[in-house]
């Protein structure tokens, strides 16, 4: 395990160009979003961060007031030091383009991201994200890529969140590709091929 800013990870080298930075959901670790990875790109080289707040036991990257109401105040600091670290993991491992992959958790902290910090990322890969993690002014993301997966019959994320982030990102110039699963919370094999097919052809 190594460490960075803030943040503990695991850095594993690949052959790829371009490199996956990787967000876990709330009570997962480092490990989780690895096999995920390795279906989407296996010749990556693979960051995959620790969540640095503890809630009871659960890892997240950002703290949160209940289950769906986010402490937007902690969601910008965490956001800011997460820029931070994606700045330097770059020059320490010599990475060229980096493309972000989160699930719930781990994708709202990525929506907070690219919409205040576009240029970090090559793109990224939002898994079951929140509009709610939004700032309350969007950056011009003008031709940035997201791929959005949201479930139809998810109960923690109605998929009309998915829509409004959808549509302020359009409307701030990305470029979004979203896919609806007929699915919960947890992600399936369409989730992941859909995502395996964006990421091959981002160029």
């Amino acid at each position: 395990m190594l460490k960075l800013h803030d943040y503990e990870y695991e850095f594993r080298p690949g052959t790829g160009t371009r490199a996956l930075i990787l967000l876990h959901g709330t009570g997962g670790d480092e490990t989780q979003m690895l096999p995920l990875a390795e279906k989407l790109d296996s010749e990556a080289p693979l960051v995959a961060l620790r969540g640095n707040v503890n809630e009871g036991g659960m890892l997240r990257f950002f703290k949160r007031h209940a289950e769906g109401v986010l402490d937007r105040v902690d969601l910008k600091k965490r956001s800011g030091e997460l820029a931070l670290f994606i700045e330097a993991i770059r020059e320490k491992h010599n990475l060229g383009e980096i493309v972000g992959v989160g699930f719930s958790n781990g994708a709202n902290i990525l929506v907070h991201l690219i919409a205040t910090n576009p240029s970090l990322l090559r793109g990224a890969i939002l898994l079951r994200p929140m509009s709610a993690a939004l700032p309350d002014a969007t950056a011009d993301l003008a031709g940035f890529p997201a791929f959005i997966a949201a479930g139809e019959e998810d109960d923690m994320v109605p998929l009309r969140e998915a829509k409004q982030l959808e549509s302020v990102l359009r409307a701030a110039g990305a470029w979004v590709e979203m896919r609806v699963s007929l699915a919960g919370h947890s992600l399936v094999d369409e989730d992941i091929e859909r995502a395996r097919e964006w990421l091959e052809a981002l160029q």
